[in-house]
């Protein structure tokens, strides 16, 4: 079951900002991480995470960002609006006209620094082979030739 995130857990990965230096492989890229905020733990129905359950990950939000940033009020929705929530330098989103610190801003990893549910979904979306293989075998790998999918191989 699906309970309470904690503040700054991993709500979604959106897609590498450096997949065009790194075509094939996945592990050697960084990856823009939206994370659960007071706003959007505050819209969410989830039950209340139990005391013998342990909580997910939780990763430094890290000083507000100076240059373009994604707001993450908008992120959220972004199903029900179409909107991606990416701004310029602005200090409040041209959007929905939160400041960062209310609608919260993404943060930057690279694929190490991403805790083992971060890095498995990564791999399930970037490996549609990887991802079927793991739903029978929960923690193979695929190396072919020696190399390491998603690490050296090019995957063609």
């Amino acid at each position: 079951p699906s309970y309470l995130p904690p503040l700054n857990s991993l709500s979604s990965i959106i897609l590498s900002p450096t997949k065009h230096l790194h075509p094939f492989k996945w592990r050697l890229r960084t990856y823009e991480l939206c994370l659960h905020t007071p706003l959007t733990l505050k819209t969410s129905s989830y039950p209340p995470r139990p005391s013998n359950t342990p909580p997910p990950t939780t990763y430094p939000l890290g000083p507000k960002p100076t240059g373009s940033w994604r707001c993450v009020a908008c992120y959220e929705t972004r199903y029900e609006t179409m909107n991606f929530g990416a701004n310029g330098e602005s200090d409040a989103c041209g959007h929905c006209g939160r400041t960062k610190e209310e609608g919260g801003w993404t943060i930057v990893k690279h694929y190490k620094e991403l805790d083992e549910s971060g890095r498995r979904r990564v791999d399930r979306f970037e490996s549609k082979f990887l991802g079927v293989l793991r739903t029978r075998f929960h923690d193979v790998d695929v190396e072919i030739g020696g190399e390491v999918l998603g690490e050296t191989h090019e995957g063609k």
